[in-house]
């Protein structure tokens, strides 16, 4: 299962995977370019047999992350590997972001982690071996003036995926 696979980091990711015969459960807001990256993924003669699923889903949405998972469940069964990879961040000094926008971030960064452990633990537990790979930077050990909503939601989840760990 792969947040944020419409594009960047979560679509290249989708197509190392499905290149080496998993099986995919992708998630985004972008509707487009998850159909982009699923079609991606297919486009190789090597991967027929990998079964992919798509879902559009917004991450910081609990009740959306649990319904992304029964799909998951539905047409896949268990779970093994769960890439938490979905990420956004604002620019400016402290002083000049916004609550809102601060908020926001911490919404999808933090609690879109925090979302996805919950919420696709059944699943992982059924398959009875996993692995959560929270996607970070190197945010989640520096700060950065210029990212200071970005870099606190990742030493939120430095913090969590040690205590996860």
């Amino acid at each position: 299962m792969i947040t944020g696979a419409g594009s960047g980091i979560g679509r290249a990711l989708a197509c190392q995977l499905a290149q080496r015969g998993c099986h995919l459960a992708l998630g985004d807001t972008d509707g487009e370019g998850l159909e982009q990256t699923r079609v991606l993924t297919t486009a190789r003669k090597d991967v027929t047999r990998v079964q992919i699923s798509t879902c559009v889903v917004d991450v910081s949405d609990y009740l959306a992350m649990q319904r992304f998972t029964e799909q998951v469940g539905a047409k896949h069964g268990t779970a093994n590997l769960l890439f938490n990879n979905v990420g956004i961040a604002f620019g400016g000094l402290f002083k000049d972001v916004s609550l809102d926008d601060m908020r926001r971030v911490f919404d999808i960064n933090y609690w879109g982690v925090a979302h996805g452990c919950k919420a696709f633990l059944p699943l992982m537990k059924r398959a009875e071996v996993g692995c959560v790979i929270n996607v970070s930077c190197v945010y989640r050990l520096i700060a950065s003036p210029m990212q200071s909503a970005y870099c606190a939601s990742k030493f939120a989840v430095r913090g969590s995926s040690d205590a996860l760990r």
